[in-house]
């Protein structure tokens, strides 16, 4: 099951599902253009887990799709359409501790805050299309903050290896060398 998304911006992004059967055959959205990329980026580059497709997303500029791993939920994103010259690379994964690396979702009685993490679920395991959505950045220290979101993403933090936990952004940009010439020239 996947799930389209437009806004009034012209962002798009089509999310698919942990263990969707469409990871195997394909399944992109209509406006993803070949070649595309591949399904499968392989294991993870922090902890050697496998890496499932998240969503693919596209701006007035680029379209790019992401992966996680169903581990450690480490993300990297493939940007497959750019400048004349682009060429696919995928980014760096980087981490950030539980309160600043997922969104918040909230619903339910009593009232709970919820992470909301890859493939459109949060940490917890609920479908975060049953919640309701928010721009701000989950917490962890909240008193209402749900109780298995707190144990998934203090497990999830702890699988990250020490040494990765080097910090990192979450302004994503292709790491390609035509795409950065052109940001550091401020195109």
């Amino acid at each position: 099951m996947t799930f389209p998304m437009v806004d009034d911006s012209g962002w798009r992004a089509y999310f698919y599902l942990h263990g969707d059967p469409l990871e195997e055959t394909g399944g992109w959205p209509g406006w993803v253009e070949p070649p595309y990329p591949p399904v499968d980026i392989g294991p993870c580059s922090v902890c050697g887990h496998p890496t499932k497709r998240s969503t693919t997303w596209r701006s007035r500029r680029e379209t790019a799709t992401g992966y996680a791993c169903v581990w450690c939920q480490a993300a990297v994103d493939v940007f497959h359409t750019g400048p004349p010259g682009h060429t696919p690379t995928s980014t760096r994964p980087s981490y950030a501790p539980p309160d600043q690396r997922w969104n918040e979702d909230f619903g339910g009685e009593p009232r709970r805050y919820h992470a909301s993490g890859h493939w459109r679920l949060t940490l917890c395991g609920l479908d975060a299309d049953d919640l309701t959505g928010s721009d701000a950045q989950w917490r962890p220290g909240r008193t209402d903050a749900c109780p298995g979101c707190l144990t998934a993403a203090a497990e999830i933090d702890a699988r990250w290896p020490a040494d990765r936990r080097t910090g990192g952004t979450f302004i994503v940009a292709c790491p390609c060398h035509v795409c950065r010439s052109l940001m550091r020239a401020g195109r």
